[in-house]
């Protein structure tokens, strides 16, 4: 395995049970049932802009990581209930989650609307469209996470999400979500990329673990 291109620092952790790799939609299946369903573009956006704001210096900016996080150390994991609340108050605040969840465009606007109050720039090359393994890797290595999304129409990859690269059991949504639905537009973060033989590969942070999917060219 050969490493193309990953983030300098680890990623997001939010301090559950057990540490998690980046936020998850499913903590809030008794208690919000639309982030349960749809919050995983919420969820990618504040966790981009966490980590962003914690480990890039030209993208630190204490206001806004206050209002995210409140005065809640953050550097070595997050508390779930901070966590959980911030969610719940990006939504209500910068978020609508519809019920076909949030498309790039709400994403795009939310985040614009958030860095206008704040004084914040997000990154140039940040976007939440299409993107190629050239670009993701571009990204990757000046430490800026990528905002994918996969599945249906927005893109095609709809088989399920791996352990790792070398062939154990694929995870399936249930095991992330407790559900049998299939992949569609689900945002993910990718944190690395990977060539393992004659593929390609990417790590994503969705549901809260780390996972793998094979790259399909363009998402």
């Amino acid at each position: 395995m050969e490493m193309i291109a990953a983030l300098s620092n680890e990623y997001i952790s939010v301090k559950e049970a057990k540490p998690s790799y980046g936020g998850s939609q499913g903590w809030f299946r008794k208690t919000d049932p639309k982030i349960d369903r749809h919050g995983c573009g919420v969820i990618a956006a504040a966790d981009v802009m966490l980590y962003l704001l914690i480990n890039v210096p030209e993208y630190k900016n204490p206001q806004l990581l206050e209002y995210l996080a409140g005065n809640s150390p953050v550097e070595n994991g997050i508390e779930a209930d901070i966590y959980t609340d911030m969610i719940r108050r990006l939504c209500r605040e910068y978020f609508s989650i519809s019920l076909w969840g949030l498309d790039s465009s709400k994403m795009k606007r939310g985040i614009k609307r958030l860095s206008r109050r704040y004084g914040w720039t997000p990154p140039k090359i940040w976007k939440t469209g299409s993107r190629s393994f050239g670009e993701i890797c571009s990204s990757l290595e000046q430490n800026i996470p990528v905002i994918l999304r996969i599945g249906g129409s927005a893109g095609n990859y709809t088989d399920g999400f791996r352990k790792n690269m070398i062939g154990q059991e694929d995870f399936t949504p249930e095991m992330f979500h407790g559900r049998g639905e299939r992949i569609f537009r689900h945002f993910v973060v990718v944190t690395g990329a990977f060539r393992n033989k004659s593929e390609n590969w990417l790590r994503i942070s969705t549901y809260g673990r780390e996972a793998y999917i094979l790259e399909r060219n363009k998402y």
